[in-house]
């Protein structure tokens, strides 16, 4: 990310990991809601030692997408 904000996609649909992919030859797009969600779904930075300024940071950058995306 442009704004140097560290983030993470951390929450693939069930149906797309190891198990269920080998298991039961799921594929992308067996399940569109699931896979639409777990594309988009993501972390930001959270934890205790997390300055006021650095959470200042997390939020002018959610601002900036914001109104980069907003229609």
């Amino acid at each position: 990310m442009a704004e140097k904000i560290g983030m993470g996609l951390y929450f693939p649909a069930v149906h797309l990991q190891k198990y269920y992919l080998e298991r039961y030859a799921y594929k992308l797009g067996d399940f569109p809601s699931a896979g639409w969600n777990s594309a988009r779904l993501f972390s930001l930075p959270l934890y205790p030692l997390l300055t006021e300024a650095d959470q200042l940071d997390v939020v002018v950058a959610i601002n900036k997408l914001i109104a980069r995306y907003s229609r």
